[in-house]
């Protein structure tokens, strides 16, 4: 996912799960651990990627995501 100053209105009826964002360095953490464990990771946890400038229409990867 990325991060933007874009702002959106959602009726409360349109969301239908709720979601966990994590750094990059957390979700790769989380899937570590969850593989020692033989396990996977939840389908509903997603990493911050970088940054939308919605404006310029341009995208800045974090460091560490590529």
């Amino acid at each position: 996912l990325f991060e933007s100053q874009h702002e959106d209105e959602n009726d409360v009826q349109t969301i239908a799960y709720k979601c966990e964002v994590v750094p990059h360095a957390q979700y790769k953490k989380q899937i570590s651990d969850a593989a020692k464990k033989g396990e996977t990771l939840k389908a509903n946890i997603f990493f911050l990627a970088g940054f939308y400038d919605p404006t310029a229409k341009t995208i800045t990867f974090y460091q560490g995501v590529s």
